[in-house]
C-alpha cells in the first residue's frame, strides 16, 4: 500500500521561509524555553537529555535528529488543530522519558508529524528508532517516508508509518 502524500514539498518551503541555520544545533542537557521553526538546518539537531522545546513553525533538517531522555517537546498553540511538521532527511533517535505535546486544545487537538526521509537501515538501526520505555510517546505521528521505525517495548505511540515495516 502506497503511503499517505504528505505534501512534503510544501512543508520544506515553509520551513525553508523562517530562515537557514547553517551547520548542526546542539542542546546541551537541561536546556529550557527553545523556541524552534520556523527553520531550515543543514546539519544535525541534537537534544541532550533534560530539554525543554517549543516548536512555533515547520523544520527541515537536512542532517539526523537525536532526542535525548527527559526532553519535552510542545506545539505552540498558534496551529490550532493541524499539525507542527518535521522533516528530516536523515534517521530520528527518540530516546526514553520524551514527550510530545500537542497545543492542549481539547479533542482534535494538534500532533506533531516527525518525518525521516532516510532509507531502511540494517541491523538494529532504522530510519526511525525508539527506544524503550514505558512510557507514552504523545501527540506524534511517526513516517517513514523511504525506511524503517523500530518501536522498542513497552512504548506507547499514535500513529506509524513507513515504507519498510517495523521491528521490535
Amino acid at each position: 500500500t502506497a503511503l499517505p502524500d504528505i505534501q512534503q514539498a510544501a512543508w520544506i518551503q515553509q520551513a525553508r521561509a523562517g530562515g537557514t541555520v547553517n551547520g548542526s544545533i546542539v542542546f546541551p542537557n537541561g536546556t529550557s524555553g527553545i523556541e524552534l521553526g520556523p527553520t531550515e538546518i543543514t546539519g544535525n539537531v541534537v537534544l541532550n537529555g533534560s530539554n525543554s522545546l517549543t516548536i512555533t513553525g515547520p523544520l527541515y533538517i537536512h542532517g539526523n535528529l537525536v532526542i535525548s531522555q527527559n526532553t519535552t517537546i510542545t506545539q505552540d498553540p498558534s496551529f490550532g488543530n493541524t499539525f507542527s511538521t518535521i522533516i528530516v532527511d536523515g534517521t530520528i533517535d527518540i530516546d526514553n522519558n520524551v514527550n510530545f505535546v500537542g497545543n492542549g486544545s481539547g479533542a482534535g487537538s494538534g500532533a506533531f508529524l516527525l518525518v525521516s526521509n532516510a532509507a531502511a537501515q540494517t541491523g538494529d538501526d532504522a530510519a526511525i528508532e525508539i527506544s524503550n520505555d514505558n512510557s507514552d510517546l504523545g501527540d506524534v505521528v511517526l513516517f517513514a517516508q523511504e525506511g524503517d521505525v523500530h518501536i522498542n517495548s513497552n512504548r506507547v505511540i499514535l500513529a506509524v508509518y513507513a515504507a519498510h515495516g517495523t521491528a521490535t
